[in-house]
């Protein structure tokens, strides 16, 4: 394999062609530089002036002559960089709309957040300024607002971001504007520490959590046909009581559990069994993204990860590598009129990348053509988790053992693991 293929040199908006690569020494996680062009990105596609932005900033000269500083990774003015990068560090300061902090990843996010982007905005004199901190689990900005005589910062989700010219407002969040996840286990695992935080044992944490992702996944299926107003908002920034906030979640729930409660082995209960006050932390990591738009990997890796403190299973004797499954069903191409039937399913791995394969080549959502069967019950169980969190709501996988058949329900028809 040659990894210089799947490891290739950055390109960025702003300074063109980098040296940096994608990915790091590991071969697996992004580099800084990456998530650097992730929020440039970001700020260009709301509108944000390429002129006026610039990388690697001094927001402070202090120390021995100066040669230390305080600097932003990221940062926004008000006129074109060509008329400001002339003027002396603090008179900058004075034109700086957006100032960016960038971490590779969320180990060191506090003090990054504390000693870095929040002190540099303190600097900044306008009263509108942002600061907009970004890693590989949290993409927030950082807001100044008045209290009485006092300024105060509070936080809020980048789904928050306002365009370029308007002031940062309380904005209804819909599918257009969510961005696929790199990386689904750190969410999650960050949504399990405000959860933890709130004094929620893990069975309860990762039961409130999966209601969570059942009413996620429904927003995002309901929403994306139309582009409709998303039900999770970022809550962060709205002026609404904890209660309000409670009563939106556990309607969502309500309707998703419609849609595939009689799927689930386990019936989750109706309400969402955490407080509008944790809610609204939650909301401002979850809103931003996209699961169902998501790659197959993140999807699959997040999976692998759930499903194990969901069913308290170790996933490892179910487990298909991904690049075999994806090369066995693009040579078999299911499309729309196919019955893809899997008589030894798993996990469904094996339809969940028929479905995928058949949407991505044919735009055909063959959801209603698919069906499974295994033996294992606890299999089965997984399958559905698996389908659903696939965008599938129909879950039609069954327990039984195909062995025992001659020809059960036509499954001498079309089959991607016989």
């Amino acid at each position: 394999m040659d990894f210089g293929m799947h490891n290739p040199q950055l390109f960025c908006p702003i300074r063109g062609s980098l040296k940096t690569k994608l990915k790091a020494k590991d071969g697996l996680t992004f580099t800084e530089e990456k998530r650097r062009i992730d929020c440039i990105k970001t700020l260009l596609a709301h509108g944000y002036p390429k002129d006026r932005i610039e990388a690697e900033t001094i927001i402070l000269n202090f120390g021995h002559k100066g040669k230390n500083s305080l600097r932003a990774d990221v940062v926004v003015y008000d006129q074109p960089v060509s008329a400001i990068k002339v003027l002396p560090v603090e008179q900058k300061r004075a034109h700086m709309k957006i100032i960016g902090e960038i971490k590779r990843d969320s180990a060191d996010a506090a003090s990054a957040k504390n000693d870095q982007l929040l002190p540099s905005l303190d600097l900044i004199p306008s009263t509108d300024s942002l600061g907009v901190y970004w890693d590989d689990v949290e993409q927030t900005i950082f807001y100044k607002e008045m209290d009485g005589t006092k300024i105060r910062t509070k936080e809020a989700s980048i789904a928050s971001l306002p365009q370029f010219g308007s002031k940062l407002t309380a904005k209804d969040i819909h599918y257009s504007d969510l961005v696929a996840a790199t990386d689904l286990v750190r969410r999650f695992a960050r949504l399990d520490d405000v959860l933890h935080q709130a004094g929620h044992t893990k069975d309860d944490r990762y039961d409130i959590l999966f209601k969570i992702l059942l009413l996620k996944i429904f927003d995002e299926q309901s929403a994306r046909p139309k582009n409709g107003r998303m039900i999770i908002q970022d809550f962060s920034i709205r002026d609404i009581p904890n209660a309000d906030i409670e009563g939106v979640f556990e309607e969502g729930l309500k309707v998703a559990l419609t849609v595939y409660g009689a799927h689930l082995p386990k019936k989750p209960s109706k309400t969402i069994g955490c407080n509008g006050a944790t809610l609204r932390q939650i909301s401002k990591v979850l809103c931003p993204i996209d699961i169902l738009g998501s790659s197959p990997q993140v999807i699959q890796d997040f999976f692998m990860y759930f499903g194990r403190f969901l069913y308290k299973v170790d996933l490892g004797q179910y487990f298909t590598p991904y690049e075999v499954i994806d090369l066995i069903v693009r040579i078999t191409n299911p499309k729309f009129g196919d019955l893809v039937k899997d008589p030894a399913c798993g996990t469904a791995d094996f339809l969940v990348a028929a479905k995928r394969i058949s949407d991505e080549r044919h735009s055909a959502d063959i959801s209603s053509q698919i069906y499974g069967v295994d033996t294992a019950e606890m299999a089965v169980n997984l399958s559905v988790f698996n389908m659903i969190l696939n965008g599938d709501g129909r879950s039609n996988i069954t327990v039984g053992d195909s062995l025992q058949w001659s020809d059960p329900m036509g499954w001498s028809g079309f089959s991607l693991n016989a």
